[in-house]
């Protein structure tokens, strides 16, 4: 892409919609009593995972963000959050991803309230949300190869040796139906740089005709 005007575009969204929801379908959860809540396990780890997910979207531009005391306001909680720096947010979100596979496995799956076509992304199956949950920390943990390349490998070997995304039925992805409806996702005039594409092609990348297409070498009209 050739324009970085929109790249923060990522935070104004967190905060002013999809943090905001996803906390207050975890806090509506928490505040069910116990044999309620047991029921709602299922949607309490979408919603974290989904929150999750693009809080790190989010701290990847901006580094330092407001996380655990954000959207606490409107339950009594500080209008004027404190900042956690990327090293602390990225122990939090691992934590919360860990916790959500352990939650999701311990939690009994015969009284679950199923979001079924509500869940735009695996029409309630839960078991694919686990691996997902399992898989993004490996995903988030990348980061940290050259930061601290041992945490790395600590959460790499647990998460390797659990359920994780192991085939394109699994992929964590959303499919619109409408998906060049706005003009961000329009491929007209993008283009790709020609360092990526010599790399990739000497290197046998097989995403290649996912990501480009060759464009067509239109010969000149002769005029009459």
């Amino acid at each position: 892409m050739d324009d970085g005007s929109n790249m923060n575009v990522r935070k104004d969204v967190f905060y002013g919609d999809h943090g905001s929801l996803l906390t207050d379908i975890i806090h509506k959860i928490d505040q069910m009593p116990a044999d309620e809540q047991a029921k709602y396990v299922n949607i309490k780890s979408i919603a974290t995972i989904l929150k999750v997910y693009y809080a790190w979207y989010v701290t990847d531009v901006n580094g330092s963000m407001a996380y655990t005391e954000a959207f606490q306001a409107r339950y009594g909680g500080t209008a004027t959050p404190k900042f956690e720096t990327q090293e602390q947010l990225y122990d939090i979100l691992d934590s919360q991803l860990n916790n959500v596979y352990t939650a999701i496995e311990g939690a009994n799956q015969s009284i679950q309230v199923n979001p079924g076509s509500g869940d735009l992304f695996f029409n309630g199956d839960i078991l694919k949300w686990k691996k997902v949950s399992n898989s993004l920390r490996l995903k988030i943990a990348s980061r940290l190869m050259k930061r601290n390349p041992t945490k790395l490998a600590t959460i790499a070997t647990q998460v390797l040796s659990r359920d994780q995304i192991s085939s394109q039925s699994e992929d964590f992805s959303l499919r619109s139906r409408r998906f060049t409806e706005h003009g961000n996702f329009n491929p007209v005039g993008f283009f790709a740089t020609k360092p990526m594409v010599d790399y990739m092609t000497s290197n046998n990348d097989p995403r290649i005709p996912i990501f480009f297409q060759k464009t067509r070498i239109l010969k000149p009209r002769l005029q009459d």
